[in-house]
């Protein structure tokens, strides 16, 4: 019923996605050498997109962890790939510690998924939001099939938030829940 709710906004007609690479800040924590590493996000200014989240090591590509987890000042890299866009982070850690600054880019495919699927041009903030909550593509694609009115971005955050998914959209379908 939540999706079915959430899906009843009105389309909005898409003018193109431009989105600018942004800066981000991180802390990346440890646990004692062992398990996940928890990574928090936020915009220079700290009024907007922040999040933290837990990553397996290997999710984040690039991180030296003998160098994250030693003494001393070391320099520390990593990327997170996801269907949305890519950021690139770089800053100093030791003793399962780090901090630094990240770049994001937003995908040229999802920005032309999204343009395909009418769903109007991010804002920088929303941009963030779609990676923070790894929208994916597989989501916009099935709402579009099953003939759903073009979803806004924040109705696909809140859809990824709850847990719908590509599947679920196709789910429903099959089981005859259609827009009317």
């Amino acid at each position: 019923l939540l999706a079915a709710a959430a899906l009843t906004l009105a389309p909005a007609a898409s003018t193109g996605i431009a989105a600018q690479p942004s800066q981000l800040d991180f802390t990346l924590t440890g646990h004692g050498g062992r398990g996940d590493l928890t990574a928090s996000f936020s915009s220079p200014d700290r009024r907007n997109n922040q999040w933290t989240t837990s990553f397996a090591p290997a999710s984040l590509s690039g991180l030296d962890l003998a160098g994250f987890h030693a003494r001393g000042a070391n320099p520390v890299r990593f990327a997170l790939n996801r269907h949305s866009g890519n950021l690139d982070c770089a800053g100093t850690g030791g003793l399962s510690f780090a901090r630094g600054t990240c770049r994001f880019a937003p995908r040229a495919e999802f920005a032309a998924a999204l343009a395909a699927a009418q769903v109007p041009a991010p804002r920088h903030d929303q941009w963030i939001e779609l990676f923070a909550l790894d929208v994916r593509q597989d989501l916009i694609a099935s709402l579009r099939a099953a003939g759903y009115p073009a979803p806004d971005v924040d109705t696909l955050v809140e859809l990824t938030a709850v847990g719908v998914d590509g599947a679920y959209i196709r789910s429903l379908a099959a089981a005859g829940y259609r827009p009317e």
